[in-house]
């Protein structure tokens, strides 16, 4: 027979005739025979919802944002993030952008400061030339792109200029900027 081509009629009534009294592969239960499955048909009803011996009623809560009523299962409210405080996540949203955004939220530390002052740029490159686009710790080869840090961390400045002194910067690759950072912030100093 060709694949993909139809059974006969004819072959269908035999395979079916083949086949009757025995479970199909994916249906049934594995192990018992199908003139057994009529006697044990398991209660699916039994042991949920109310019924299970670890059933917990939902709690009732009121929502932060929008003061309605709903519910929620014990094991919701206690998992990280809006479970108990909140009906929805549009309510959740518009609580969080209303009283956790900008200074009020609870992780500001001012916004991105990227500004390094009047003459980063030429301060950077000539940094980058001297040390001919190397890292001067590892010696490996990053080119123009080389990343230019501080030594003594350029917040810890009044004045950019004074940061920005070439005594105080120096070309790492990133590998050995991260190890640095990392000692800097073990070691506390």
């Amino acid at each position: 027979m060709k694949i993909g081509a139809k059974h006969s009629p004819a072959s269908i009534a035999r395979i079916s005739m083949s086949l009757r009294g025995r479970p199909t592969w994916n249906k049934g239960i594995k192990g018992i025979h199908l003139s057994l499955a009529s006697e044990w048909k398991p209660n699916l009803g039994a042991g949920l919802g109310p019924d299970h011996p670890n059933w917990k009623p939902p709690l009732q809560r009121i929502c932060e944002y929008c003061s309605k009523p709903f519910e929620r299962k014990p094991w919701r409210v206690t998992r990280p993030g809006h479970g108990g405080r909140f009906c929805s996540l549009p309510c959740y949203r518009q609580y969080k952008s209303l009283h956790e955004s900008g200074l009020a939220a609870k992780d500001w530390v001012g916004g991105e400061k990227t500004y390094r002052g009047r003459d980063w740029k030429r301060k950077r490159l000539e940094v980058v030339e001297i040390q001919k686009g190397k890292c001067a710790n590892c010696g490996v080869y990053v080119g123009p792109s080389l990343p230019v840090n501080h030594i003594q961390p350029f917040r810890d400045f009044l004045l950019p200029e004074v940061a920005n002194h070439k005594k105080n910067l120096v070309g790492l690759c990133q590998s050995c900027h991260m190890k640095l950072e990392w000692q800097v912030r073990k070691t506390g100093s």
